[in-house]
């Protein structure tokens, strides 16, 4: 199995552009190439409140796990968002750190390859 984690928070744009290109072909590509998609909130305790409805007024039907105390984030050593990880049979085998328009598509092939 796989799953790709996607480390993000409200605040942060190339985050949430990112997460809407996904959204967009998400169930396209999960046919061709089954996989688990997470998302994870950095929020902190100031902003986490706005996450559920920020996800619902985007529509997104991904889960999605908070980490307020960036315990995960510190544990899979993620020093910046937007962060996308992708575990295969419990095993990292890619990590990327940033995001520029088109990459998403990188991020597919990279998951059909694997």
């Amino acid at each position: 199995t796989m799953v790709v984690m996607s480390f993000w928070a409200t605040w942060c744009i190339p985050c949430i552009t990112e997460l809407e290109n996904i959204n967009d072909v998400l169930e396209e590509k999960q046919k061709e190439t089954p996989f688990h998609f997470i998302t994870v909130s950095i929020d902190d305790s100031r902003t986490e409140k706005r996450v559920k409805p920020f996800i619902k007024g985007k529509g997104w039907q991904f889960d999605v796990l908070l980490d307020v105390n960036s315990e995960l984030k510190r544990a899979l050593n993620v020093t910046d968002v937007p962060h996308v990880i992708i575990f295969k049979n419990g095993k990292i085998v890619y990590r990327h750190t940033g995001y520029i328009a088109g990459e998403e598509d990188r991020l597919f092939d990279t998951i059909k390859n694997l």
